[in-house]
């Protein structure tokens, strides 16, 4: 299954209860393709589970990626 893929099934699992697998799926997704947007849609999740510190641990490595942002190719919307 590509990140893609992962992303877009977590996605989906948003809005059922329980957001554990939700979260699991767009991290595995975020591991494979560390693209930027897919880090933001992770720690919204992970705050809205009130899982803060995960969430204050994915937003420094989203931070820590703004020069790779600039270099690289703009991140998917």
């Amino acid at each position: 299954m590509s990140a893609t893929e992962l992303f877009l099934e977590g996605a989906e699992l948003r809005s059922r209860p329980g957001l554990n697998k939700s979260i699991s799926l767009i991290a595995d997704a975020y591991r494979f393709d560390p693209d930027p947007a897919f880090a933001y849609y992770l720690a919204q999740l992970q705050m809205q589970a009130g899982k803060w510190q995960d969430a204050i641990e994915t937003l420094k490595q989203l931070l820590d990626t703004r020069g790779i942002v600039i270099m690289g190719t703009p991140p998917h919307c």
